[in-house]
Parts: C-alpha cells; structure tokens; sequence
C-alpha cells in the first residue's frame, strides 16, 4: 500500500520527504507512492501540452501565417507593378486592409491565450517526470541488488557461525526494510525534483483531463476497499436497507474481475489505458472527450484485458 499523505498542513509540502517518512518506513512503499504520482501527473502533463499545440498550430499559427501570406501577395498587386485596372486595385487594397485587421486580431488572441507557452512548459515537465521515472527504477533496481547481495552475505555469515547468526537472520527477515540516512537523501532530492518539474507551468490543466485521472483513481479506491471489507454480513430484519448496501457492494467489488495485480499497480496500468483511450476519442486533440464517458471506457477495456490474463493463466 502506498503511503497516505495528510495534506491538511498549511507550511509542509505533500511531497516532502519528511512528510512521507512520517507515514512510511518502507522503501517499497515509497517507490510505489513516487511511481504512482510521477505517472499520473506526466500522463497530465503529456495530454494536455498535445492539446495545447495542436490548438495553437491548427487555429493560429497556420492561419496567421496564411493570412500574412495571402495580404502580402494583395498588397503587390494593389501596388500597380501589374497592369491591373483601378477597380480591381482597389478591391485587392481593401482585401488587404482586412485582413491586415484580421491578422492583428489572431496575434492578440495569440498573445492572450498562449497556447504555445502552455504546450511548451507542459511538455517540458512531461520530460522531466519521465525522467525522474527513469531514475527512480534505476534507484529501485540498485537496492534490490544491494539487498540480494546483503542476504547472500549474512547467508554466508551464517553458515560459518552457527545458530546465534541464524536467529539474528530470523529476526532481521520479520522487520521492515528501514530508511537509512543514504536512502533518505535519495528520496528528499527526488522530491526535490518532483516538486521542481511542474513549480513553473502556471497555466490551469484541463478539467476534463484532470477529472478523468481523478474519477479513475476514485474508482480504483473504491474497488479495493470494498473488496477488503465485503464479508459476509450478519442477518439485517430490515430487508430493503440490507439489500440494498449488498447490492452496491457487489456492484463495486466486481467492477473489475479477480486480479492479482496490487492497487497501485492497477492504477498505473488503468492510467496507461486512459490515455489509449483519450488519444483515440472523436475529435482529439482539438475536442477534449467527456470524463465520465472516457472513465466507463477505460474501466471496460481493463475488464477485457484483466479477463483474458486471468484465462491465459
């Protein structure tokens, strides 16, 4: 299970080190917690700076280009260096005149909206998170080495020295993996990072996109804890009420089929998913998708897929 970060404190940030300390003392978890937050927000990230650009590059650069273009080629011939009658001059300076206003109205609305600054600044942190992600598995796969390389030494340890050492062993494997001082810094300079990737995009995300990761995450919350606590109820007299909370707790319980998988890795592969699924809705990526729509899509394709691996195993 991932940590979960009390957000209540006005000074503290969500992604401190020391907060996560306080709600953790297992490495695991903190990579998972990283792993899961990292993905989420560059998925984010990602969609909407392919939003933002295409926007930009679709409704204002290419028109402003071509306009400039067109006005520039009006503009010569209005100029007389054709053998053009006055009437026809005359109508091409007018062309020109509007759309000289049409061009400065597409660069103000260019400037006001900044649909380049967005996707740029978006997709910058989009680059940093994924590499943060890169180094956050290299960190992983290192302790998992050094913690191979620690049981095959104290094995070693304790063929040599008999039952005393076996027992420390017995007692060692029971404890939790604890945070040392290098691991610690490890993680606060990755929070460092994580917090660094996104503290200049000031622009607001799209609520469609933003609400449709959250709406998953709910969802993906709400499956497991009513998996873990769907037990068999003791006899209610009122027979409507009890009905009725055991028939949504079976609802939410088979919301996906009987997975292997641990929440937060049916989180990162729910929002793998989602994305498949937004990048490939009608009229992306100039029309945003319906959250609601897209999340009961994404939660049937996992169905599907979640099925076929549990009848390939």
């Amino acid at each position: 299970m991932i940590p979960q970060i009390s957000r209540n404190a006005e000074n503290e940030s969500p992604y401190s080190i020391d907060v996560l300390v306080k709600n953790s003392d297992r490495v695991e978890n903190m990579h998972l917690y990283f792993e899961v937050e990292m993905s989420r927000a560059r998925f984010i990230h990602g969609l909407t700076s392919i939003h933002y650009r295409k926007m930009y590059d679709k409704f204002l650069f290419y028109p402003t280009i071509l306009l400039t273009l067109i006005s520039g080629l009006f503009s010569f011939a209005a100029s007389g260096s054709l053998s053009l009658s006055d009437d026809i001059k005359q109508i091409f300076a007018g062309c020109v005149g509007v759309m000289s206003l049409v061009s400065i109205f597409m660069q103000s609305l260019t400037k006001q909206l900044d649909y380049s600054g967005k996707a740029t600044a978006h997709e910058a942190a989009s680059v940093s998170l994924r590499r943060l992600q890169n180094q956050l598995d290299f960190q992983s796969v290192t302790l998992s080495n050094s913690s191979l390389l620690t049981t095959k030494d104290t094995n070693d340890d304790n063929d040599n020295n008999g039952d005393e050492k076996q027992e420390e062993k017995e007692k060692k494997e029971e404890k939790d993996v604890a945070f040392d001082s290098h691991t610690k810094n490890d993680f606060r300079h990755l929070s460092e990072k994580f917090e660094q990737a996104t503290a200049h995009i000031n622009s607001i995300l799209p609520p469609r996109i933003t609400t449709a990761f959250r709406s998953i995450d709910t969802h993906i919350d709400l499956y497991y804890d009513t998996k873990e606590s769907n037990q068999p109820s003791p006899p209610n007299n009122n027979k409507n009420g009890g009905n009725g909370n055991t028939k949504n707790k079976k609802s939410l319980s088979n919301m996906f089929p009987s997975t292997m998988l641990s929440k937060e890795k049916l989180k990162l592969a729910a929002y793998s998913e989602l994305e498949l699924v937004i990048i490939s809705s009608k009229g992306w990526p100039y029309i945003l998708p319906n959250a609601g729509s897209t999340v009961e899509k994404t939660i049937s394709r996992l169905k599907v897929k979640l099925s076929s691996d549990d009848d390939a195993v």
